[in-house]
C-alpha cells in the first residue's frame, strides 16, 4: 500500500478535529459542573454561549500535564 493510500484510509487530523472528537459540548458541560474544566472567561448574556481565552485553555492543560 502506498503512503497516499494509507493517508486516505487513516487521514491525518488537525488539532481542532481531534478536539471535536474528544471533547463534545456535553463533555465540557459535565467537566465544568464537576470542576474539572476551567470556567469560561466570558458568557454572552443573550445567547449564554461561553468563551475561553486561549491562554486559559493552555494554562489548564499545561498544569494538568505537570
Amino acid at each position: 500500500m502506498s503512503r497516499r493510500e494509507n493517508l486516505m484510509d487513516d487521514p491525518l487530523l488537525k488539532t481542532s478535529e481531534v478536539a471535536k472528537l474528544t471533547f463534545s459540548r456535553n463533555t465540557i458541560d459535565s467537566k465544568l459542573k464537576k470542576g474539572l474544566f476551567p470556567q469560561p472567561d466570558y458568557v454572552d448574556p443573550e445567547s449564554k454561549y461561553r468563551y475561553w481565552r486561549l491562554s486559559t485553555i493552555n494554562n489548564f492543560f499545561s498544569k494538568k500535564a505537570s
